[in-house]
């Protein structure tokens, strides 16, 4: 089956658009670089002027994979939009000349949540993460979800500032609907990656036919429950929930669950949401919509006006969509035939503005950084997908590198993590994993062609 006859891809948007990047665009400025992709912030003439991101593909450069996952990338925003997902990075138009295709979406000039980490040097009070992340985050993964797609690079440099400092997630190059693609490949952020992510076999063992498709247990919305909750333990206490100095370590403590400390200055209620968040086995991890109604949120809910978008949200399907997409956004940044609400509140205006966290937070590997990418793709090199903000400044290929020199926690939270491979809780999460990777994949023989290679 071609490509452009396989259910999984939507009609070529590119080709009917009518913009040009020579006619329709001024003040093109450099803002991020990426393995296979330059983006620019632009004036859109056809949108009033109005200041967008440009992601700039070299076709040149792309292989058949990388095609596949720009078509879907763009039909998951055409998707999201159309049906006023809150909270993601709006889509305005997407298009392609000879020896380009060009992506038009918001421009989030405040920059991501890393760098407000960054710009604040110290971690975020638990009533601002409840409020501006936690709870329209879970709302957008809700909608997300109830329609069987997964983000899978949720952290903090994916969820981006609009210009009135509310949290967008953007970055969706790995984004897959799990009706029509099973999510069997390795692919992610090392430090934000979920056990069952970790487990799985490299996609060459699947593409050398060391290991079948079809035997592999595929992963789940539960791997944005996890990522989201190691978002949620950077910005409570700067730091990662599991460290290490290099990849390798940090995958050796997430499968080994040696976990850091929270630290005192946060609550037993947060904690508790967290940790949730964090179970080892995906079954035991609450869903969107579960840790909406956890104690930890219910203090803060009133404060945030929900989305009831997902169990509006109908059935999601590529094949749906018109070819030649040219979106003017509304103005609450969404097309007309939208179906929901709910925004983020802002992040410095809301609530009486910033707050303090209580006591002094180190911030571990926010200490000292440069930029480039820890994003790995299926075939294992750094990708840069996404909106970058100004500040999103990198050189080459790469995103982002934080230094790993990662401060020891302070003597009062040494040991709150799990102390030694010995545990009997770390006995018990083995025993749990293997039994979950035990189980045989109920996919059929067919759900082998095209699945994992993205």
């Amino acid at each position: 089956m071609s490509e452009q006859d396989s259910p999984v891809f939507p009609p070529n948007f590119f080709e009917s658009c009518p913009w040009s990047i020579q006619n329709d665009f001024q003040s093109l400025k450099e803002v991020g670089k990426g393995k296979d992709t330059v983006i620019y912030s632009a004036v859109c003439l056809p949108l009033g002027n109005k200041i967008v991101a440009v992601k700039i593909y070299d076709k040149s450069r792309l292989a058949s994979t990388k095609v596949r996952a720009i078509k879907r990338e763009v039909a998951m925003m055409l998707y999201f939009m159309r049906h006023r997902y809150p909270n993601v990075v709006e889509l305005y138009g997407a298009f392609e000349d000879e020896s380009r295709y060009f992506i038009v979406m918001e421009y989030c000039s405040g920059g991501d949540l890393l760098e407000k980490l960054l710009r604040e040097k110290k971690a975020i009070s638990e009533r601002r993460v409840a409020t501006m992340v936690a709870i329209p985050c879970l709302v957008t993964l809700r909608c997300l979800h109830a329609a069987s797609i997964i983000h899978r690079d949720i952290k903090l440099e994916n969820i981006f500032l609009d210009n009135s400092g509310r949290v967008k997630l953007g970055d969706f190059g790995l984004t897959m609907c799990t009706r029509q693609e099973a999510a069997i490949s390795p692919v992610g952020t090392v430090e934000y990656m979920a056990p069952e992510v970790i487990a799985l076999p490299p996609v060459d063992a699947v593409v050398s036919g060391q290991v079948r498709a079809s035997e592999i247990p595929p992963n789940t919305e539960k791997v944005d429950i996890w990522a989201l909750g190691v978002t949620f333990f950077e910005l409570v206490t700067g730091r990662l929930p599991f460290e290490g100095k290099d990849k390798l370590e940090i995958k050796t403590n997430i499968t080994e669950y040696r976990m850091s400390g929270f630290g005192p200055h946060v609550s037993a209620q947060c904690q508790d949401l967290i940790r949730s968040m964090l179970a080892y086995d995906p079954a035991d991890r609450p869903s969107a919509e579960e840790l909406l109604q956890h104690s930890f949120l219910a203090l803060y809910r009133n404060k945030v006006k929900l989305s009831t978008a997902a169990t509006q949200s109908p059935s999601f399907s590529l094949q749906a969509f018109t070819p030649g997409v040219a979106m003017s956004p509304t103005s609450n940044g969404a097309p007309a035939d939208s179906v929901s609400e709910g925004a983020a509140p802002a992040f410095e205006s809301s609530l009486g503005g910033s707050s303090s966290p209580g006591p002094s937070v180190r911030l571990g590997r926010l200490k000292s950084w440069s930029r480039a990418s820890s994003t790995v793709s299926s075939k294992g090199s750094a990708a840069h997908q996404g909106v970058a903000g100004p500040q999103n400044i990198v050189a080459g290929p790469t995103r982002r590198v934080l230094s790993w020199t990662m401060a020891k926690p302070p003597p009062e939270e040494q040991g709150q993590g799990i102390p030694d491979a010995k545990s009997s809780m770390v006995q018990e999460v083995r025993q749990a994993v293997k039994r979950i990777f035990s189980r045989k994949s109920t996919l059929g023989r067919g759900a082998e062609i095209g699945i994992g290679h993205l």
